[in-house]
């Protein structure tokens, strides 16, 4: 006889049939009804309140979509704008390894123009050394001042009197290529020349007492290329230097007679030391000499005159100047 197997009792819940596509679409039918009923029962001030409200929804709605739409579009075209950018490579100042200054400013006295000159090929009386040794020896005898530098600071030096370290000064206007050093020769009566011999030979003998003397009352630091004009630094090594008149232009400012000149101003720093100028190569042997040019805009009150006076009112980078171009 087999034995009957008992199923313990469940309490099972009921689930609902699903409603057929009929039964919804009749209650769908319905409500609708119920709505227009609802419609017809109000006032005249409730159905103008009901409308207004639904206007107000709408509205709000195609501001946020537009809001929505204007944001994704900037961004957008910030993207693809960002894509064609062609963008400065930060500067790497552990790449850069910038020479050391000596620590003794009274060192920086160093008569750079002078040790060029005697290690110059163009001089007869430039001696042929054996070693560097021998090199060192001869110019701690004569610039005696070269003992505080680094060490290897003489051959930077006899490597740096062989390179272009006169500057050039290009002008349309005056028709033609001056050096700065030959102004008077050249009889050019020009402010930005002046001007730019004055600012080099700063550089040169690393006269940093007069560099803030070279700016003017209206040029803002927070807003230009040179942020500290209180800076110091040593004798630089400037080479390939360029001055290139960009456009000038007689104006007023601040109640003056004023010539207002943009020139394009571009040099390397052989040793940099990045003192002065941080944001270019050391030399030209590791590939970092590349220049990295700015726009100077010169305003000049008196030229030509006894009280004449030029000063730098803003320097530009080249993207900085594109942007204020473009505006």
């Amino acid at each position: 006889m087999s034995k009957k197997t008992k199923v313990p009792s469940k309490t099972v819940k009921a689930v609902p049939a699903e409603k057929s596509k009929l039964e919804k679409k009749q209650a769908k039918l319905k409500k609708k009804e119920e709505k227009k009923v609802r419609i017809a029962q109000m006032t005249p001030s409730q159905r103008k309140k009901r409308k207004l409200k639904i206007a107000l929804i709408i509205i709000g709605c195609v501001i946020v979509s537009l809001i929505i739409l204007y944001f994704a579009g900037m961004f957008i075209l910030k993207w693809l704008m960002k894509k064609e950018e062609i963008v400065q490579p930060p500067i790497d100042h552990d790449t850069y390894n910038f020479y050391e200054a000596p620590q003794d400013k009274e060192a920086w006295s160093l008569n750079i123009s002078e040790i060029v000159e005697y290690l110059h090929p163009d001089n007869e009386e430039r001696k042929v050394y054996a070693s560097e040794n021998e090199l060192k020896a001869d110019l701690y005898a004569k610039f005696p001042v070269l003992k505080e530098y680094r060490e290897d600071y003489p051959s930077e030096l006899y490597t740096y009197s062989a390179l272009s370290h006169k500057p050039l000064y290009y002008s349309d206007n005056l028709g033609g290529i001056f050096p700065l050093e030959d102004i008077f020769e050249a009889k050019v009566d020009h402010e930005g020349h002046r001007f730019f011999e004055k600012y080099f030979n700063m550089l040169y003998t690393g006269n940093y007492e007069i560099y803030p003397t070279l700016f003017g009352k209206n040029y803002d630091p927070e807003k230009a290329f040179e942020k500290n004009i209180n800076r110091e630094f040593p004798p630089q090594m400037i080479y390939d230097i360029t001055v290139t008149e960009l456009a000038k232009a007689d104006a007023v400012v601040d109640n003056q007679s004023t010539i207002v000149g943009l020139y394009e101003v571009s040099f390397l720093i052989y040793g940099n030391d990045g003192l002065f100028r941080n944001d270019i190569g050391k030399n030209i042997d590791l590939g970092l000499d590349v220049a990295r040019p700015l726009y100077f805009e010169l305003h000049t009150t008196g030229a030509g005159t006894g009280n004449e006076k030029t000063y730098i009112n803003h320097i530009y980078t080249e993207d900085a100047l594109a942007a204020k171009t473009e505006q």
